[in-house]
C-alpha cells in the first residue's frame, strides 16, 4: 500500500522547516506567545521527519534484502544531494559568514550561527570535520570537543543521524525477529549501556542516534500497529502512541502534539474523506513531500545567496526586506528543488534499483 498521506505530511514539515529558516533572518520578535514558540521549534519538524523514516524503514526492511543492498540503496538515497549541497556550502561558507556580519540588524539567531561558522574557522580539525561530514559520520564525535555538528552545513545534524539510523536498524529488526528473550534482553541492556556513555562522556548532541532513537523508534514500532488497523479494526496503534502522548504531556507538551499529529494522520491515511484528501492527498502536499529532502538539502543556500541578493541592491530592512526572505526563499527554494529531485535524487533513486534488480537476476 502507498502510505500517500504521509508523503502530504513530510512535505508539510519540509516548509516548516524552511519557513523558519528564512525566519531567522529577520529582526527578533520579543514576545511571549505559545503558538508562535511552537512553530519557531525547528526541532520539532524534525522529529516528525524521524518518526516517518521509522515507519518507511520498517517497511523497506520487510523485503528482506541483502543487508548490504537495503544500506547502498538508502546511500543511494540520501548522499547524491547532501554531497553536492554539502560541497555548495563548504566553498560558499566565508561568502556566508560575511553575509551574515553585514546584517544591520541584531538577532540572537543570526549571532549564534556566526559564532558555528567562526567555530569551524578557528578549529585544528578542519580536515576532521570534512571528512566526517562526507561520510554523515560528523554526529557521532562528542560535541564538547568536536563541534562538527552545525559548523558547516547545519542543518546536516538530522542527517547523519538518519544514516546512523539506517545502519543500526536492521540488527534491531533481525534480533526482535528471532523471538530470543536473552538475545532480546542483552540487546535492551546494549542500548542501556550506549545510552549511558552518551551522557556521561558528554556526547549530548542530538545528532547522536542515542540521545534521539525513541523517536525513530516511536515510527517504527508504530508500522505492525498500524497494520493490524488496516487489516482488522484493531486500534492497538492508538492506544500505544496515546499513552506515549500522556508520558511526554508531563514534560514537553509540544512532543505530545507531535504524536497526536502522527495519530491522527496514520487514522485519516485509512480512513480517508474529502477534507483529509485535500490537506494531505492533493497535488501541492504530494508534490511538497516528493521533493521534500531536496528542500531540507538545498534550502539554506539558497536562503544565503537571496541574503546576499537583497543585500547588494540595498534591501536589507524591513517590509520588503521580510516578504523577499519569507515568500521569495520559499519560491526559489521549491523551484531548485523540483529540479533537483528529478535530475539527481530520482537519477541514483532508479541507478541503485537497477543495480539491486540485475544483482538479484544474476543469483536466480
Amino acid at each position: 500500500m502507498k502510505y500517500t498521506y504521509l508523503e502530504g505530511l513530510r512535505g508539510y514539515m519540509s516548509l516548516w522547516v524552511l519557513l523558519y529558516h528564512a525566519s531567522c533572518f529577520l529582526p527578533s520578535v520579543n514576545t511571549k506567545n505559545v503558538f508562535l514558540d511552537f512553530f519557531t521549534n525547528a526541532s520539532l519538524p524534525v522529529i516528525v521527519f524521524m518518526i516517518l523514516s521509522g515507519f518507511v524503514t520498517h517497511i523497506l526492511l520487510q523485503k528482506n534484502e541483502n543487508y548490504f543492498f537495503y544500506l547502498k540503496r538508502r546511500a543511494f538515497r540520501i548522499f547524491p544531494i547532501y554531497l553536492i549541497c554539502f560541497v555548495a556550502s563548504l566553498l560558499l561558507l566565508k561568502f556566508y559568514l560575511n553575509t551574515l556580519e553585514e546584517i544591520p540588524f541584531d538577532s540572537p539567531k543570526i549571532y549564534g550561527r556566526i559564532k558555528q561558522i567562526e567555530t569551524y574557522y578557528n578549529s585544528s580539525d578542519k580536515i576532521l570535520n570534512i571528512i566526517s561530514h562526507l561520510t554523515l559520520s560528523h554526529g557521532i564525535f562528542p560535541e564538547s570537543r568536536f563541534p562538527f555538528t552545525y559548523s558547516i552545513m547545519g542543518q546536516s545534524w538530522s542527517l547523519t543521524l538518519e544514516w546512523q539510523f539506517y545502519i543500526f536498524i536492521p540488527f534491531l529488526y533481525y534480533f526482535l525477529n528471532k523471538k530470543n528473550r536473552i538475545q532480546n534482553a542483552f540487546l535492551l541492556l546494549f542500548f542501556l549501556v550506549v545510552m549511558y556513555i552518551s551522557k556521561t562522556h558528554h556526547i549530548n548532541q542530538p545528532s547522536f542516534l542515542p540521545n534521539m532513537i525513541i523517536y525513530f523508534l516511536i515510527g517504527y514500532f508504530s508500522l505492525p500497529l498500524y497494520k493490524k488497523f488496516e487489516t482488522s479494526n484493531n486500534y492497538c496503534v492508538f492506544v500505544f502512541l496515546s499513552v506515549i502522548c500522556l508520558v511526554y504531556l508531563f514534560f514537553n507538551w509540544e512532543i505530545s502534539c507531535l504524536i497526536l499529529l502522527w495519530g491522527v494522520v496514520l487514522f485519516f491515511q485509512n480512513n480517508n474523506n474529502f477534507l483529509s484528501d485535500i490537506l494531505l492527498g492533493s497535488k501541492i502536499p504530494q508534490f511538497l513531500g516528493k521533493i521534500s529532502y531536496s528542500i531540507y538539502c538545498t534550502h539554506m543556500i539558497v536562503l544565503a545567496c537571496l541574503l546576499a541578493l537583497l543585500q547588494c541592491i540595498e534591501i536589507n530592512y524591513g517590509l520588503y526586506f521580510s516578504i523577499s526572505m519569507l515568500f521569495g526563499g520559499m519560491f526559489l527554494t521549491i523551484l531548485i528543488s523540483h529540479y533537483s529531485y528529478h535530475y539527481i535524487e530520482l537519477y541514483f533513486i532508479n541507478l541503485a534499483k537497477t543495480k539491486n534488480s540485475s544483482k538479484e537476476g544474476q543469483t536466480h
